[in-house]
């Protein structure tokens, strides 16, 4: 891997193609070119996949590559790999300038001493990802790596999606003092026996699944704390999908009113407990629920509603809530309460409400999809709320 595939030598016999002076990309300035791949790349969560979507644009022609700018995120998934731009960038004297590293996580087995001089080497990094291969991950590590990675002082945000097996809780909490954002998609070894003070915390979003024994832990560190305020619960990444447990709301409930963000893309169970985890967001200012809707059955977990969008009076409760994002779920075999709790919400919005974002499937998940859609914008409207329908 080069350190910067847009720079080249000036003696290289290869150039990158002119755009034609006619070409309607040649009219438009650099910051709009740049603000196209800002775009582009906006949805795209694989590290490796961004960076292959970089090099294309840089690519196309000397206008896109200036747009596109100088690289600073980089995707490592083979120990060469690492060799080779632990060597560019040292020789290009660009070893500042990184920001971004996601290290394949076959790259932690085994010693590896590209891969840990590479992390020695960007020591000003500010995100580190730790990528999965494969859909199951087993628990391996190299200690020297994990060293190198927790002496990275300046990282920000780091993202987990398999763990090491020497790599604790206890110890990704305590490797980062500037901590703001961390996702752990993956289980941990738990050692709550072992926990020390936590140190001052800078964290502000939590990315995580739904292992309680991890939010046990969790919570242990930062009871006496006002962070996060930002909070996803996923599903374990490569499972098969299923509900998630009420418990999980349950154990969660000390984090609710200190929230202003809560998303919850994969499913949750319908359920009491669910929606009191919800309605205790007294904080809430963004709401994502990834939508899963049945029959009714009196017998859910004690309540009679089949799906799991609260009640409009719980949400109406929610006074600081501007906006709610209902995601499609593989779980709506029903839909019929969607339409009716949406029209409720809109009769009487939270003073703060602003924004609705539905997936259009949603309103076909039942009779009267059409109807419901049509009725839904009109009370939108008239509440002068911004109803935005998706279709994918």
């Amino acid at each position: 891997m080069e350190a910067q595939p847009a720079q080249q030598p000036t003696s290289t016999t290869y150039t990158r193609p002119q755009q034609p002076a006619d070409a309607y990309a040649a009219t438009l300035p650099v910051e709009t070119l740049t603000r196209i791949f800002e775009l582009a790349k906006e949805g795209v969560q694989d590290p490796f996949d961004r960076q292959n979507m970089r090099w294309s644009f840089q690519e196309i022609s000397c206008q896109w590559s200036i747009a596109v700018g100088k690289q600073r995120d980089y995707a490592v998934g083979y120990e060469r790999q690492a060799e080779a731009l632990g060597n560019a960038l040292r020789s290009s004297g660009r070893e500042d300038e990184v920001r971004s590293l996601a290290l394949s996580q076959k790259l932690m087995g085994g010693s590896q001493g590209a891969t840990v001089e590479l992390l020695k080497l960007c020591s000003a990094l500010k995100k580190l990802e730790l990528i999965r291969v494969g859909r199951f991950y087993s628990a391996y590590g190299d200690e020297e790596a994990l060293e190198a990675m927790s002496k990275l002082k300046e990282v920000q945000e780091v993202v987990f999606m398999g763990a090491p097996e020497a790599l604790t809780l206890s110890r990704v909490l305590h490797a980062w003092p500037v901590l703001r954002s961390l996702r752990l998609s993956c289980r941990f070894r738990n050692e709550t026996s072992m926990l020390d003070p936590m140190p001052s915390v800078a964290l502000q979003h939590l990315d995580i699944v739904p292992d309680l024994d991890m939010i046990r832990e969790l919570l242990l560190y930062i009871k006496d704390s006002d962070l996060p305020r930002s909070l996803t619960v996923r599903d374990y990444q490569g499972c098969f999908r299923r509900l998630l447990d009420p418990k999980v709301a349950e154990a969660l409930l000390p984090l609710a009113s200190r929230l202003h963000r809560f998303s919850a893309p994969d499913p949750w169970q319908p359920s009491p407990a669910f929606d009191h985890f919800i309605s205790s967001m007294s904080s809430l200012r963004q709401l994502e629920i990834g939508y899963s809707g049945t029959q009714p059955l009196p017998d859910v977990d004690g309540g009679g509603t089949g799906h799991n969008l609260p009640p409009a009076a719980a949400l109406r409760n929610l006074t600081s809530l501007q906006e709610l994002v209902l995601r499609q779920t593989l779980f709506v075999q029903d839909a019929a309460q969607l339409a009716p709790t949406l029209v409720e919400i809109l009769d009487a919005p939270p003073s703060s409400f602003k924004r609705i974002e539905v997936h259009l499937s949603l309103f076909y998940g039942s009779e009267g999809g059409e109807e419901a859609r049509a009725e839904i914008a009109a009370k939108a409207e008239a509440a002068g709320i911004r109803l935005l329908i998706r279709r994918s």
